[in-house]
C-alpha cells in the first residue's frame, strides 16, 4: 500500500475542518471499484469474499494509476 494518498480529490474547502476528505487515491480505488463490479467475471467465490478481492484489487490498480500520475509529472 502507497503512503502517497495524492491529497485531496476535491481541494475545495467549505472552511469546516471536521468534514472527511476523500484522497485522490480513494477516488481512483471508487472509480476503479465501479469499473470492476460492471464487469461478468462469473467468479464462484462467497459474496463477501469476493468483495474482499474486488476491493483489493481497486486499491492495488490506485496505487499504480497514482504511481503513474507521479511519472507524468
Amino acid at each position: 500500500m502507497s503512503d502517497n494518498t495524492g491529497g485531496s480529490a476535491f481541494p475545495f474547502s467549505d472552511g469546516a475542518s471536521d468534514i472527511p476528505v476523500i484522497t485522490l487515491r480513494d477516488y481512483f480505488a471508487a472509480q476503479v471499484m465501479n469499473g470492476l463490479l460492471c464487469q461478468n467475471n462469473n467468479v464462484s467465490a462467497p459474496l463477501s469474499l469476493l468483495h474482499e478481492m474486488l476491493a483489493v484489487r481497486a486499491y492495488q490498480i490506485a496505487d499504480e494509476m497514482m504511481k503513474a500520475r507521479t511519472h507524468e509529472q
